[in-house]
């Protein structure tokens, strides 16, 4: 596209007078590079304004997705030990600790139904991500909801203490 300064290039000195408005010929007006730095600023400070609070939304959210995640993949494990060993894991609700220390034995294959990072657990139980400092997953077996399996459960981002679980 031509500038406004090309298309006066372009008449003779006694035509500019005359011209038509530059827009109808398709040409674009510069604007100031204040007037780009204050819709930059502006438009930085609607999305400035507009993000954190969808973060901080999302954040419970994802944080329930990944203890989600944990339960389910607790439950897999617990299901591998049973093809293994013949029954479940013991597990009185109270934690996780009774399952942990079952699934990270070496099976008949010698390997471990599952590897538990040091920053997965607290005090022998799995941590729960949604209240990582308060709050672990809870392991029963036999299972109230779930009768000749096992019950895993964990309190959700609404502070719903069964809110998160397998059943």
């Amino acid at each position: 596209m031509k500038s406004i300064d090309d298309i006066y290039r372009d008449f003779p000195d006694g035509e500019r007078d005359r011209q038509v408005a530059p827009e109808s010929m398709g040409c674009v007006r510069r604007r100031s590079p204040i007037f780009s730095f204050v819709a930059g600023a502006l438009l930085l400070a609607v999305i400035a304004g507009i993000l954190p609070p969808i973060g901080l939304r999302a954040l419970p959210s994802a944080l329930q997705s990944t203890t989600e995640h944990l339960i389910a993949q607790l439950g897999e494990a617990a299901e591998a030990y049973q093809v293994d060993f013949g029954m479940y894991p013991p597990g009185d609700g109270t934690g996780t600790r009774p399952l942990v220390e079952a699934l990270s034995r070496s099976g008949p294959k010698k390997q471990k139904d599952f590897e538990f990072p040091p920053d997965l657990l607290k005090d022998g139980s799995v941590v729960n991500a949604v209240r990582c400092e308060t709050t672990i997953i809870h392991y029963l077996y036999p299972g109230l909801h779930r009768p000749g399996k096992f019950d895993l459960w964990a309190e959700d981002c609404h502070g719903n203490p069964a809110g998160i679980n397998n059943w």
